[in-house]
C-alpha cells in the first residue's frame, strides 16, 4: 500500500475494503459506545495496518466508514422493505453483516432494559415514525387541497364580481345616456 500524505488519497481495492469492513465489524461496539470515538478509529487504523497492511489515518477511516454506511443505506432503500431484487453492490452483504449485528445488539439491549422502562413512557419505533410521517403527509395533502379549493372559489368570486361590475357600469352608462337625452329635450 502507498504511504499516506496530506494531499494524497489512498485508493483501496476490493480486498483492502473487505479488510476495512472486517476491522469495522470487530470494533462496531466500541464505536457505538462513545460519542467521541477518535481513539477507537486510531486503534482500528493500527489494527488495519498491522493485520492487513492498509495504511489509513483516523479522518480517512471515518470518511470511508461514513461512505460505506451511506452507500449501504442507499442500496437498502433501493431494495425496499419487501426485499425486492438483491443489491449488486459487492460490499452490501459485508456491510449488512456489520450494521445488522449492531442493530441486533441494540434490540437485545433494549429488550433487556424494557423491565426498567416505565409503562407510561411512550415507545417509538421505525414503523410508528413512518406512520406519523405518512399521517402528516396526508394531513398536509388535505390542507393543501383545502387551500387550492379556497383559491379556486376566490378566483370564481373575483371573476363573478368583475362581471357584475361590468354590468353595473353598462347600466349606469345607459342611465346617463337616458338622463342626458331627457335634459337635452
Amino acid at each position: 500500500m502507498e504511504n499516506y500524505t496530506k494531499n494524497t488519497r489512498i485508493y483501496l481495492g476490493t480486498s483492502e475494503t473487505k479488510s476495512l469492513i472486517e476491522v469495522w465489524g470487530q470494533n462496531i461496539e466500541k464505536l457505538r459506545e462513545t460519542h467521541k470515538n477518535k481513539h477507537v478509529l486510531q486503534n482500528m487504523c493500527a489494527q488495519l495496518k498491522n493485520e492487513h497492511k492498509v495504511c489509513l489515518n483516523a479522518v480517512e477511516m471515518r470518511t470511508r466508514l461514513n461512505n460505506l454506511t451511506k452507500r449501504y443505506r442507499q442500496e437498502k432503500r433501493k431494495i425496499g422493505p419487501s426485499g425486492g431484487s438483491p443489491s449488486k453492490w459487492q460490499f452490501y452483504n459485508d456491510v449488512h453483516k456489520v450494521l445488522s449485528v449492531q442493530s441486533i445488539n441494540k434490540t437485545l439491549d433494549s429488550e433487556s432494559s424494557c423491565a426498567e422502562v416505565q409503562a407510561d413512557e411512550p415507545t417509538t419505533s421505525a414503523n410508528s415514525r413512518n406512520e406519523r410521517k405518512r399521517k402528516r403527509k396526508r394531513q398536509d395533502d388535505r390542507f393543501f387541497q383545502l387551500i387550492k379549493d379556497e383559491q379556486e372559489m376566490m378566483q370564481k368570486y373575483v371573476e363573478k364580481s368583475l362581471q357584475n361590475e361590468e354590468k353595473i357600469i353598462k347600466l349606469l352608462e345607459e342611465n346617463n345616456t337616458l338622463l342626458t337625452a331627457l335634459i337635452n329635450k
